[in-house]
């Protein structure tokens, strides 16, 4: 076979690549927007193996809830 094939295959490789490392950067900043929502969790402390108490924000609003297994209790809120 002749160099030109190999020439032509590298470049071809070359541009699949760079098209699939443009396409990853681009969907990365569209699942960022899409998941990158207004609640943030500061802190989560584990009370037990089924509970935990868990530091929130939201909205600027700062909210202290329990959670275990069969319910969530807001215990707090701070504005």
């Amino acid at each position: 076979m002749a160099t030109s094939y190999y020439i032509q295959v590298i470049l071809t490789l070359g541009v699949l690549i760079g098209m699939l490392f443009i396409i990853q950067k681009f969907t990365k900043g569209i699942y960022r927007k899409k998941f990158s929502g207004d609640i943030k969790i500061l802190d989560r402390m584990p009370v037990d193996s089924n509970s935990s108490l868990v530091y929130l924000e939201c909205n600027n609003i700062k909210v202290l809830v329990a959670s275990n297994s069969k319910s969530i209790e807001v215990l707090h809120k701070w504005v």
